[in-house]
């Protein structure tokens, strides 16, 4: 009976993680989608500039492709907030369904998981996602992709 309630255990926190990281995904796209607000410029216009960019794509492609883009950029933030929601509420689920299968001492460091991931949360929704080392890291890297460049960085000469 302990191995098949360890199974259980494990089998939750699987759950718990895929649903962490469907929250996370659908947190990302929301982020992404309220910085091409500041900026001017939403997921479909990004992803054109960095068609174009990368594919070449002539004016004439740039028009029948937008249509194309911004529709599937709609559909993508529909299904963004509809997952986020979704996925908080099973997620909640779970934390309610594993703790009591957990002795106290596991409990408790559950109970702290669960409260950093909770900060994690606030954390992301404050804005306050990267320390300014952990920018430099990602702009480094962002640099070694195609094209050289973050996006909405206007093209190296």
């Amino acid at each position: 009976m302990r191995i098949t309630q360890q199974w259980k255990v494990a089998g939750w926190i699987t759950l718990l993680t895929l649903g962490s990281g469907t929250i996370g995904a659908a947190v990302a796209l929301r982020v992404h989608e309220r910085r091409g607000a500041a900026d001017g410029t939403g997921i479909a216009t990004a992803r054109l500039e960095r068609l174009t960019e990368v594919l070449r794509l002539d004016p004439a492609q740039q028009e029948r492709l937008r249509p194309v883009l911004e529709r599937g950029e709609a559909e993508i933030l529909a299904l963004s907030a509809t997952v986020a929601a979704e996925a908080a509420r099973v997620g909640r689920r779970l934390d309610d369904e594993i703790r009591p299968l957990l002795d106290p001492d596991q409990r408790r460091r559950f109970e702290r998981l669960v409260e950093s991931r909770q900060r994690l949360r606030e954390r992301w929704k404050a804005g306050d996602r990267l320390s300014p080392e952990q920018r430099e890291r990602l702009r480094e890297r962002l640099e070694q992709r195609p094209g050289g460049r973050p996006r909405g960085e206007p093209p190296r000469p």
